[in-house]
């Protein structure tokens, strides 16, 4: 049992649609964000899932008590920006824009019969949410940076590119031990702003948190990249091992 709230643009705090709402407004059948990857700066749209983790709570978008928030009234259905539905501590939200904004006259098709509509303001829903907020992890999951990032604008944030030096401080947390010096000249600008999205997220991890991480990460690549079990290490000896690597990490971390 969720909930419908809603944020006006002349506002900055949430607002009630309705409560107890049985069934989540959005079709969730086919939504699979568990395996999402982890957003890096790099891309603005992705066909899976992206995904991003915030260290504070979010401003809106926190724990709600229904009770306390005031209704959204008829006359400012279209002066919401945004609206979602809550439940369990997981926002399921959608960007309104100026196609899902309807005034006219319509009508209905029922069991038996057809009822004409007097135009009245309506507000259409997508099939899936444009983004998902998980409060108790603090983790934004979405496919589109500017359908989410009026809200959320560290997503406009961009990643430096790693320096050799960074690099190098990557590879030593990491636990990756080199077999030969690395030709860091051939890593792309890409390349090193993933190692740096990706060493953000790294220092999280305690030494049994990477480890698990690398034992994951090896039975997804199989035997593109060497791995030595027993250290829970990944054993490379040129860029392009070091490349594939880290398309490992941003799809898990």
């Amino acid at each position: 049992m969720g909930s419908i709230v809603a944020r006006l643009k002349s506002k900055k705090k949430l607002q009630k649609i309705q409560s107890d709402v049985e069934n989540n407004i959005f079709d969730m059948t086919d939504v699979n964000y568990s395996g999402a990857v982890a957003y890096d700066g790099s891309l603005t749209y992705h066909e899976d899932w992206l995904r991003f983790s915030f260290t504070d709570e979010h401003y809106l978008f926190k724990a709600i008590n229904m009770a306390t928030l005031s209704s959204v009234n008829y006359d400012d259905i279209f002066e919401i920006q945004m609206f979602a539905y809550y439940d369990e501590g997981i926002f399921y939200f959608q960007k309104v824009r100026v196609g899902n904004k309807i005034l006219k006259k319509h009508f209905t098709i029922k069991v038996d019969k057809i009822e004409v509509e007097e135009p009245s303001k309506i507000v259409s829903i997508n099939c899936i949410p444009d983004g998902i907020y998980d409060t108790n992890s603090k983790t934004l999951y979405f496919k589109k940076v500017s359908d989410v990032s009026f809200l959320f604008p560290e997503l406009n944030k961009e990643y430096k590119a790693a320096t050799d030096t960074e690099v190098d401080n990557f590879i030593e947390l990491s636990g990756i031990t080199t077999t030969t010096e690395i030709d860091k000249s051939k890593l792309t600008v890409m390349d090193r702003k993933r190692i740096t999205a990706i060493v953000a997220e790294f220092q999280a991890l305690d030494t049994r948190e990477r480890e698990r991480l690398n034992d994951y990460i090896n039975g997804e690549l199989g035997d593109k990249v060497p791995y030595n079990d027993s250290q829970h290490v990944f054993e490379i000896s040129n860029e392009k091992e070091l490349r594939i690597l880290t398309y490992g990490y941003q799809h898990r971390i």
